[in-house]
């Protein structure tokens, strides 16, 4: 596009403006929200410069018009000729925005300018540890301050640790989290927009495909959602022993827990289910193999299954179906085992 913004910077451009005026009109916002901004910020150059400018833009027009004077609807009923492109053409003339810095709300914007160009090359800097594990894999991992975190299988975390939070985001999976106290840094577990706030406890975290369940062992956290409004997020929740938050789309739903036997079964690779619905039980099965569990149809789905099972003998789940006689199971040898239920009755 020739003397032109393509669409993917304008996208950006509209992004930057937004966030100025978010970060202008709200100064409590909430600490979801700023680390959402700052995660934005990283991820390109470009956002830096387009919030540089946009910020730029906005100082600017400080103090314009304070008095309201100006006639608005009869500027716009000057037509076009009073319309003149602010940025990218290659024919308008070079503006440089005015930094005018009014009384002490002038200098506090530069100084959030400054602070945002530190965040983001500080944030940029922090080493960040990354642990995986495969499919059927688990691990333990003690981190720099003495926590320990146990890895289930097909999971991924990033930590960062600096001088006043250690930060854990869990991209995938399950882990059960052993705190270390230090009160002069809150240990912060992501899920999505889930975060989960302790000091010295323990709790497992799983993230699921479309929730996170947060379950207390030992000690209190805090379980907050961050929400793109942060009137549609839910009033935070916190979780003493025994307690379980499932977490979904804007909803906290707050119960007891299962025991902690059930909880945390799956370190010694069992899987224990109450009244589980077939279809999740074939999704926990093929978190830790190869071959994998599929269940066609509505009602074999939403069978029941209840027992003890072990994580690595997904063949004795299927046998336990097959006693049904309505049920028909075809293998593709190292691929899969088909379930599939009876058909829906005819109408």
């Amino acid at each position: 596009m020739s003397g032109g913004v393509d669409k993917a910077t304008a996208g950006v451009i509209e992004q930057a403006a937004d966030w100025v005026v978010r970060l202008h009109e709200d100064e409590s916002m909430p600490a979801g929200e700023r680390r959402a901004f700052v995660a934005w910020l990283r991820q390109s150059p470009v956002h830096v410069r387009e919030f540089l400018l946009a910020e730029a833009d906005w100082l600017a027009l400080e103090g314009v018009d304070a008095e309201r004077v100006t006639d608005v609807e009869a500027l716009l009923a000057d037509g076009e000729a009073n319309v003149v492109p602010l940025r990218g053409s290659a024919s308008a003339p070079s503006v440089k925005p005015r930094r005018r810095y009014r009384g002490i709300a002038g200098l506090a914007a530069a100084a959030m300018v400054a602070a945002v160009i530190a965040t983001y090359f500080v944030f940029d800097a922090q080493p960040t540890e990354s642990y995986v594990t495969a499919l059927g894999e688990q691990r333990s991992v003690v981190l720099p301050d003495g926590s320990v975190v146990e890895l289930n299988t097909q999971s991924r975390l990033d930590v960062r640790f600096d001088a006043t939070h250690r930060d854990v985001d869990l991209l995938a999976g399950e882990a059960l989290f052993t705190v270390e106290k230090d009160p002069t840094r809150p240990f912060r577990v992501f899920s999505g927009d889930v975060e989960v706030q302790a000091v010295g406890t323990q709790f497992n975290v799983y993230r699921q495909k479309e929730q996170t369940v947060v379950t207390v062992l030992e000690g209190r956290v805090a379980v907050q959602q961050h929400a793109a409004s942060p009137a549609a997020a839910p009033e935070p929740v916190e979780l003493s022993v025994g307690e379980q938050a499932v977490v979904q789309a804007e909803v906290t739903l707050r119960q007891s827990a299962p025991s902690r036997g059930k909880t945390v079964a799956w370190r010694q690779r069992r899987l224990v289910f109450e009244d589980e619905p077939l279809a999740n039980v074939a999704v926990e099965f093929n978190r830790y193999n190869a071959q994998r569990i599929v269940v066609e149809g509505d009602a074999l789905r939403a069978r029941e299954i209840n027992g003890v099972f072990n994580a690595d003998r997904p063949e004795v789940i299927v046998q336990f179906v097959m006693r049904s006689r309505d049920v028909e199971m075809i293998e593709v040898p190292g691929e899969e085992w088909r379930l599939v239920g009876p058909s829906a009755p005819a109408e």
